[in-house]
Formats: C-alpha cells, sequence, structure tokens
C-alpha cells in the first residue's frame, strides 16, 4: 500500500475506501447499503495501520454527507489509546509517525460536532445498456486459442462505468463445457491479512476496462455461460485499465507470465 503523507485521504487505501463510498452515494443507494459495502474492505486489511486509516476514511466519508459516526469515533480512539497503529507508522516513518498522531486527534475533534452542510448526492449519467454482468463467462479469441474472461464486478467512477475482468489460467481450444466451468481456475493471489481468521484474503489479478470502450470491441467476445458469484469471497488482488483489445491481450500475457510467492490460482468453486 503507498502512503503519500499523513493525512486522513492520503494513501491508496484512503482513495479507494473514499472514492468507492461516494461513488455508490452519488449513484443513489442508501446509506445501509453503502456502509454494508465499505465493510467489505475490512476483510482484505493486513495490519492495524490498514484499519486505522479504514476507520478514519470511513467516518470522514459519512461525516461529510451528515451521518451518526459515534460508532466509528469510538474505535478510532481506542486503537489510538492502544498505540498499536501508531507503531506501526512509526517504523515506517517516525517523522509521519508523529504527523499522523496530530492528524487524527483533529480529526477526532472535527467529527465529534455534526456538519452543517452535508454533502449532497451529486448527479451522473447511468449506463442502462450494461454489456456483461458479474459472474459472465467470455472467451476471447487469440492466435487460434480462446482466452476465457471471467467478468468479475463492475462499478460506476463518476461519469465512467468500469467492468472488472480475471483472466483463466489455463487456454483452450474449444469454449469448456458446461460440466468443466466449476473446474475453471483464475490468476488471483492470497493477500495476507492478520484480521482475517484464515490469515489471508483472496484477491482476483484483474483489468478494469471502461464501458465506453468496450463498445468498440464488445463482438471480440463471446460470452458462453453464467456463474453467480459470491462477492463476499473475494476482491481486487491486483488491477490495470485496458482500452483495446490489443492492450487486454497484452495484460493477458503479462499477469500469466508473472509469479510471485503470493501468486494463487483461484477456482469459481472457491468464489461462488
Amino acid at each position: 500500500m503507498g502512503l503519500d503523507g499523513a493525512k486522513i485521504i492520503d494513501s491508496d487505501l484512503a482513495n479507494d475506501i473514499y472514492n468507492d463510498f461516494m461513488s455508490l452515494y452519488d449513484e443513489g443507494y442508501k446509506i445501509e447499503e453503502i456502509k454494508s459495502k465499505i465493510k467489505e474492505y475490512k476483510v482484505e486489511l493486513t495490519d492495524d495501520l490498514e484499519l486505522e486509516i479504514y476507520l478514519t476514511v470511513f467516518a470522514q466519508a459519512l461525516w461529510e454527507i451528515g451521518e451518526n459516526v459515534d460508532e466509528l469515533k469510538e474505535q478510532i480512539e481506542d486503537l489510538q489509546k492502544s498505540d498499536k497503529a501508531f507503531a506501526i507508522w512509526n517504523k515506517v516513518d517516525k517523522n509521519l509517525a508523529g504527523e499522523r498522531r496530530k492528524v487524527v486527534s483533529r480529526f477526532l475533534n472535527k467529527i465529534s460536532v455534526k456538519r452543517k452542510s452535508p454533502r449532497p448526492r451529486k448527479k451522473y449519467r447511468k449506463v442502462k445498456n450494461v454489456i456483461f454482468a458479474t459472474g459472465d463467462l467470455l472467451s476471447l479469441e487469440c492466435k487460434g486459442k480462446k482466452i476465457i474472461v471471467l467478468t468479475a464486478g463492475s462499478f460506476q467512477n463518476g461519469n465512467s462505468f468500469v467492468y472488472k475482468f480475471a483472466f483463466c489460467n489455463e487456454v483452450f481450444d474449444e469454449t469448456p463445457k458446461e460440466k468443466d466451468i466449476n473446474r475453471l481456475e483464475f490468476f488471483g493471489r492470497k493477500i495476507p491479512s492478520s484480521l482475517d481468521e484464515c490469515g489471508f484474503v483472496l484477491g482476483l489479478e484483474e483489468i478494469f476496462v471502461e464501458h465506453s470502450d468496450l463498445v468498440k470491441i464488445k463482438d471480440e467476445f463471446a460470452k458462453f455461460a453464467h456463474v453467480e458469484l459470491d462477492k463476499e469471497k473475494y476482491g481486487d488482488g491486483s488491477f490495470s485499465y485496458s482500452s483495446s483489445t490489443e492492450e487486454i491481450i497484452k495484460d493477458y500475457d503479462r499477469i500469466s507470465s508473472n509469479s510471485n510467492e503470493l501468486r494463487y490460482n483461484i477456482s469459481l468453486r472457491e468464489i461462488s
């Protein structure tokens, strides 16, 4: 996780949580639905530093829209008293740790008073003709072989609608039969997490494609099946944006040739 500074929203994780929250808010989701979706981040946290970032950003977003943050405030205060997060900040950068402590202290004072002018929902153009749904299995022709692609999810990012795709770890001469679908495995990784009883969470290695780009190349994908995925069983292991078939194939080559100690092929059985 990249840390850019000590501010409440000053890291990759903080930006992801805040942007997801506000995207859901602007899309019109009910507050309880937003809370439920943001809480999914918690299972992927790796240590108490990330827990502190998660709690503070969650509280910041809720405070901005005028919601009650007393419960989160109490959790942040307890974490601050324990010094568990501070100890990790201190290992990363002692100067940053000192500044972070001041930032969190000021933040707790700020959110103790309800915001007078809550942030209103923004209105964005919604995509009505979604091309592929979460769980759709697709095939993409490449050099006489079929690359199997899983639609792992989608999300609204401002005016952009984005699809998440993951690649199967095998290529095929023919489209897999129905009886073989549950045996398919997709490139992913085990993300270490001290906050999960298994010690890790599953994350798919993904490419993101915006709707406006997918419209131009959608006919190059052939949907051959659909599976119901359980989004609580997986998250985003890594991602990069692609905008053309050529880029997608390059990303497939990059992901399939990459190997590290975290690489773990995730079967459909594990996430459905």
